[in-house]
């Protein structure tokens, strides 16, 4: 049967992500703890079924470089890293060999999952510059995925010359870039004698200070762009809608906001700027919203048709950047790792507030108010950008605490140190409950699955969800799915995942299909088969997206056969 993918998962890359920051998709279940994959581990071998697109790869081969990206057809943030990894692969040539390994396909057959991904492999033809295999049975996955404890795609491992793993993490992320120039390094780096070394490291021992001060420096100043720092040019390939905007005009506030159209909650969030835009036009006609098209595979080919579409819907200011601009002078030097992400330009041209467009659907305490409050006082000349600067400051130190203990959380998961996992979990809720609570389903998981200590993971999910999570649907949801469903839980508590899913679903209004499955889920596996099939045939109903109604029908005609109606 095919499940859902509502599990939270453990996986390195939840764990070095701010609060869902990180594009990673959780995978169904497959958590294990690792064997002792990591970051300096021998490459385990290549194990593919076939070779889709490039030449086939029989081994690593020492003094090669490679990039073995795990992802699926399916996955959003997956294909909207394949522009990526193409143009790594063009810009480093021979010298690195990209290879996406898809073992993650849906379809119930083997010849179904190649066939679609086949297709899909002809579909993107020239935008998918680099070589594909398919791993069928799911074996390489099991050698390096679940050794290396990551549970989520896309997930990126960088193996340098030496055969060794020098990275492990999402292929958009910064730090894979620098471990691959790392790698590159060290392959093409001539032996140096010892006196030489020696020399080099006295006559720049006094430029050591200077590194240390710049360190220092970036402690002290996460992001490059801050609230209170003067606004980035605006770098405009296209404009789709409205009036183009060269320049920041005085007296007039401006909102810019970075979306792309496969992003779920930047389409949701259109309506609510549309709202604003409206209201500021009827009330001065002083505010501007602009919405920027960004990490798009080819945003000039497919915002256009898209912006259309929306018609009235999206009635605001949008456009395309010029190439990646957009993103690294506004997003990349502030530390935005999510879209959609919403920068106001007050009227001095001044970064005023920074953060996610919808209060109500924020999860960091770097947004301490709702941006069309934060908006109303700036017009009304109420705004305190001093003290809004400050607060943003004190958050992004914070925030600079949290990925350290993260790190460190990182480092013990991968050798099974889940005590010290959990305390890690304990200190970040401390340091900032709202940027991290949503990691209490986390926790549960490592409590359940990993540990399997039942008395401490079903106490804390009570706990959760009275107090840290009490608000939150989709942990809520989390925890009870893996209540039911996680291959690693022998001790299930159905009653209690009935529970929480069915505070969740009021919590979501009853608007949320995934939710309703998990109900239906609960109650089928409560001996309730009535309700399993009046919950799920409200899931199917709720279901807007194709391939998820498919999903459900599938799970709704399982419980149907099972009370003998199917």
């Amino acid at each position: 049967m095919a499940r859902l993918n509502k599990i939270k998962t453990i996986s390195a890359a939840a764990l070095i992500a701010v609060a869902f920051s990180s594009p990673a998709l959780a995978l169904n279940g497959n958590a294990s703890e690792p064997d002792g994959l990591a970051v300096g581990k021998q490459a385990p071998a290549l194990s593919v079924e076939k070779w889709v697109k490039g030449s086939s790869v029989a081994s690593l081969e020492k003094g090669q470089v490679y990039v073995v990206e795990f992802w699926a057809t399916w996955c959003p943030p997956c294909r909207a890293s394949i522009p990526h990894l193409s143009e790594i692969q063009k810009k480093y040539g021979q010298d690195v060999t990209v290879i996406g390994v898809a073992g993650f396909e849906r379809p119930k057959t083997d010849e179904a999952r190649l066939s679609g991904l086949e297709k899909f492999v002809t579909d993107w033809d020239d935008k998918m510059q680099y070589t594909v295999a398919y791993d069928g049975d799911r074996s390489m996955a099991k050698d390096w995925m679940e050794a290396a404890g990551e549970n989520g795609i896309p997930t990126a491992f960088v193996i340098n010359a030496a055969g060794l793993i020098s990275y492990i993490g999402g292929p958009r992320e910064d730090g894979m870039e620098v471990a691959l120039k790392k790698a590159l390094a060290q392959a093409d780096q001539p032996r140096v004698k010892k006196s030489k070394k020696a020399k080099v490291s006295v006559k720049k021992a006094g430029e050591a200070k200077k590194v240390d001060a710049t360190k220092q420096a970036a402690v002290e100043r996460p992001y490059e762009l801050m609230v209170g720092d003067r606004a980035p040019g605006m770098f405009i390939a296209q404009w789709l809608k409205g009036e183009p905007v060269t320049e920041f005009q005085a007296d007039h506030v401006y909102v810019v906001e970075l979306w792309a159209t496969w992003c779920g909650p930047c389409i949701r969030g259109i309506p609510h700027l549309t709202e604003l835009q409206k209201k500021y036009n009827e009330e001065n006609k002083k505010v501007t919203i602009i919405g920027v098209n960004i990490w798009e595979e080819d945003g000039l080919e497919k915002a256009p048709p898209f912006v259309e579409s929306q018609g009235d819907r999206m009635n605001y200011t949008v456009a395309v950047q010029d190439g990646k601009k957009m993103e690294n002078a506004w997003m990349k030097k502030a530390g935005q790792n999510g879209i959609p992400a919403a920068f106001i330009v007050d009227g001095k041209g001044r970064i005023a507030w920074i953060g996610h467009p919808s209060y109500a659907e924020a999860n960091t305490s770097m947004i301490t108010q709702d941006m069309g409050e934060a908006i109303d006082q700036i017009l009304a000349g109420t705004y305190d950008i001093e003290k809004a600067s400050g607060v943003y400051f004190k958050s992004t130190i914070n925030q600079a605490k949290g990925e350290k203990i993260l790190a460190s959380m990182q480092s013990a998961a991968q050798a099974g140190e889940w005590d010290t996992v959990i305390e890690g979990f304990d200190k970040l809720f401390v340091l900032d409950l709202k940027q991290y609570g949503q990691f209490s389903a986390s926790k549960f998981q490592i409590l359940a699955a990993n540990m399997q200590d039942y008395d401490k993971a079903y106490a804390w999910a009570r706990e959760a969800a009275a107090g840290i999570s009490s608000e939150d649907a989709l942990v809520l949801n989390a925890i009870a799915y893996m209540i039911l469903e996680h291959p690693q839980i022998e001790k299930r508590d159905n009653d209690l995942a009935l529970e929480l899913a069915t505070k969740a679903d009021k919590i979501a209004k009853h608007t949320d299909a995934s939710i309703v499955d998990t109900i239906a889920r609960a109650y089928f596996k409560t001996n309730q088969l009535d309700k399993a099939i009046e919950h799920q045939t409200e899931a199917v109903s709720l279901a807007e997206d194709e391939q998820l109604k498919t999903q459900l029908q599938k799970t709704l005609d399982e419980y149907l056969h099972a009370k003998g109606d199917g």
